[in-house]
């Protein structure tokens, strides 16, 4: 038994041995992503792009809620004057046009999302191209996010580099 855990020992420190090893020869770099995509004049072209697109939609819903307010302001300022026929009307007129607001609103927010999501997918396959091969070239074995990196030294910021091969 004694014999047993002697040479189970032995492993363990042949073991952690040979990681430290292994480990001394790795490549690590750090890559902010955050800071990629604010400098990015990619990123400043997709939103205006996006922002030139929606642009119409966006008016067209500013439109239809001040339509709702005024019918809104109309029911409470004549709801004294109307009759109970016509106060029922413009109520269900209110509701249903609040209705139809809401989903415009949430139709436009869905579709610019998703065509964000879509735009910036392309971003960040175009940014994780750059990364690999930047990664191949210089031989690292790991590259991290910054972001998700308690620490990181600035002397493997390997970030100034993949902005200026995106560029």
């Amino acid at each position: 038994m004694k014999k047993f855990i002697v040479a189970v020992s032995a492993l363990a420190l042949a073991g952690m041995a040979s990681l430290s090893v292994a480990a001394s020869n790795l490549k690590i770099g750090v890559v902010d992503i955050h800071k990629i995509l604010q400098h990015s004049p990619e990123v400043a072209k997709i939103n205006k792009r996006l922002e030139s697109k929606f642009k119409p939609k966006q008016e067209k819903i500013a439109i239809a809620q001040k339509e709702l307010n005024a019918e809104v302001k109309r029911l409470s300022r004549n709801s004294s004057i109307l009759s109970q026929t016509q106060r029922d009307k413009l109520v269900a007129k209110v509701a249903q046009d609040r209705r139809s607001l809401l989903r415009m609103e949430q139709d436009f927010h869905d579709n610019l999302s998703l065509q964000q999501h879509q735009s910036l997918q392309k971003l960040f396959a175009r940014i994780q191209s750059k990364i690999d091969t930047i990664a191949k070239k210089e031989h690292y074995d790991l590259i991290l996010q910054k972001y998700g990196t308690p620490f990181a030294s600035n002397s493997i910021d390997i970030t100034d580099q993949v902005e200026k091969a995106i560029r």
